[in-house]
């Protein structure tokens, strides 16, 4: 309990714990791996394999790649106090090699949004795990969310909202139509748009559609975003024009791109 208590006090002040499952080769529950409000990180090989050494169980959270390779090292690169033929590194493996690479992942989290809490990046990462029980029936539920894919957890992290979007014309006669996509980066919740001079003038959807405008002008258009780490909005001045003699706007479409010696496009 006394470790517990110290694990859930660095918790709530924002530290993110991760420990190795074991290296025993069962499900029995391995501290400090075990508490509560520590991701606990058991080993795959490299074609998403438990380890063999590695523990499994219920209480495990994710698993990272923990050494053995074939073809490939039998092991992870590890720095080590001592001169081998790697010079002070040397092969490793083990749950405490896996340990590292998802803290490491962690990290990567962190530099994107250090507001993130330990629960929001453990929830992220989990859920952008591969899904690995296919390949691992005998532990099927007991390997976690799956290992972990830095490249998707990284894509998920929420920040700030920094406000964007397009459409695929800006400049329309009276009583046309635009659509608006948005384009804002961080994984925003909410949107609220104006649409000056537009029929609707509102929106709170992500991507409105059929915005109309019958009078020519000049029109802005205001994208505000909001997500739990900010709210930010874009204001771009004059972006809708209407006239009743705009000049061409080219567009086309393919529907092929490329195409072999007599293939019409």
């Amino acid at each position: 309990q006394t470790f517990q208590n110290l694990i859930n006090t660095g918790h709530s002040m924002g530290v993110v714990f991760f420990a190795g499952a074991g290296n025993d080769s069962n499900n029995n529950v391995f501290y400090p791996a075990g508490y509560d409000n520590v991701i606990a990180v058991a080993s795959t090989n490299d074609n998403d394999v438990k380890s063999d050494f590695s523990n499994w169980g219920t209480y495990v959270s994710v698993c990272a790649p923990g050494g053995y390779a074939s073809p490939g090292p039998m092991g992870i690169l590890s720095s080590v106090i001592y001169n081998s033929s790697l010079g002070y590194y040397d092969l490793m493996a083990g749950t405490s090699m896996a340990t590292p690479i998802a803290a490491g992942l962690a990290g990567l989290m962190k530099s994107i949004n250090p507001d993130l809490t330990p629960d929001d990046l453990k929830s992220i990462m989990q859920a952008t795990c591969v899904n690995i029980d296919a390949l691992n029936p005998q532990w099927a539920g007991q390997l976690g969310a799956g290992r972990i894919d830095a490249y998707e957890a990284v894509k998920a992290v929420p920040f700030s909202p920094q406000p964007a979007f397009s459409t695929p014309v800006s400049i329309i006669q009276p009583g046309q139509s635009i659509d608006f996509t948005d384009l804002t980066k961080g994984i925003p919740n909410s949107w609220n748009w104006t649409f000056n001079g537009g029929m609707p003038a509102t929106s709170t959807v992500k991507d409105p559609t059929g915005i109309t405008y019958y009078t020519p002008g000049t029109y802005d258009v205001t994208l505000n975003a909001q997500n739990a780490y900010g709210n930010e909005t874009i204001t771009r001045q004059s972006y809708i024009v209407v006239t009743d003699n705009p000049a061409p706007y080219p567009q086309f479409e393919a529907s092929l791109t490329t195409g072999c010696i007599y293939n019409p496009i």
